[in-house]
């Protein structure tokens, strides 16, 4: 009799017992297999062989056995072995196949066998053998699921800049932040909520404008890199007051846009009105709110396009 490997006890009970637990990430079919029926009450064996790229090994993974349909009963009796790349007409009645043992019960009063696969599975060919007995006319047929990999959907618009909150659409994410990797370029960006088919990240602001490839891996499983356009982020270097009207700032920076409403100028917690914008020069009107705070320096942000310029400005009385 060959050799067999036999699966742990409490990795089959595992995957028998809780099939909520197997389904909490997003799967897809891989391969499917049958229908197969019973000729004779004897023993008879199936096979189902399918072909696995190094990436698809790093999935989670499992087979769902669908034991009788309709009117057609289901086997009484059922083995379930996985092995690597295996000609089942080869073996003779009585030689068991080499693999890991997945399955042997007795009676068999389940329609739905879901067996986990994960870890088991290999690079290249595996093969499933199924081993059953039951009523002439039994009949069962199988479901290979693998859990999906995280897709990015169209960006629109597809720019950003390295400090800003970005939200990417797309499917097989997790609704665990922690299970989310996000990438630009290389570097991680943090994220900052996620479900199944949306994740909010802050753009690391340590990158350089240009193009740039975001991917995303969740659980192992890494997206296809998707491109998208780093804009310069916004700085400020100074503040004086206008030449022509007191009650009027000059903020001097860089990449500052050139539509006042598209910033916020703040003075402390009061917000300033925006006269002009260039990308290397803001016009404000100083609030009058400040006139009666009795702070002598007051701290100065400004935001361009809800992101928030860098550099340090204070308005002194």
């Amino acid at each position: 009799m060959a050799y067999l490997k036999i699966v742990p006890l409490l990795l089959v009970i595992t995957a028998l017992l809780s099939p909520g637990a197997a389904r909490a990430f997003q799967v897809e079919d891989i391969s499917s297999a049958g229908p197969f029926r019973a000729s004779s009450r004897r023993i008879e064996r199936f096979s189902m062989r399918f072909n696995l790229a190094a990436s698809d090994v790093k999935r989670r993974m499992a087979v769902v056995i669908h034991n009788g349909f309709g009117d057609s009963p289901g086997f009484t009796w059922l083995r379930v072995f996985l092995c690597g790349d295996l000609n089942v007409a080869s073996l003779d009645r009585n030689e068991e196949p080499i693999g890991d043992l997945l399955l042997d019960e007795d009676p068999v009063q389940r329609q739905t066998i879901r067996l986990e696969l994960t870890d088991l599975v290999k690079e290249g060919t595996n093969t499933l053998v199924i081993e059953g007995k039951g009523q002439k006319g039994a009949v069962l047929s199988l479901n290979l699921e693998g859990s999906v990999f995280p897709r990015i959907a169209a960006l629109n618009p597809d720019r950003t800049r390295g400090g800003a909150r970005l939200i990417l659409s797309g499917t097989g994410f997790s609704p665990d932040p922690d299970e989310n990797i996000v990438t630009v370029n290389g570097v991680k960006a943090r994220t900052l909520a996620s479900t199944r088919t949306s994740l909010t990240i802050e753009v690391p602001n340590t990158l350089k404008e240009g193009e740039a490839d975001l991917e995303v891996t969740t659980n192992g499983l890494k997206s296809a890199p998707y491109l998208i356009e780093i804009d310069p982020t916004p700085e400020v270097f100074a503040l004086k007051r206008s030449d022509a009207v007191s009650d009027r700032l000059e903020i001097s920076g860089r990449h500052l846009g050139t539509n006042p409403t598209g910033v916020e100028v703040l003075f402390g917690q009061y917000k300033a009105r925006v006269l002009e914008a260039t990308p290397e020069r803001l016009t404000v009107m100083i609030p009058p709110q400040i006139y009666s705070d009795e702070s002598a320096n007051i701290p100065v942000s400004v935001l361009v396009e809800d992101m928030r310029a860098r550099g340090n400005l204070w308005y002194t009385r």
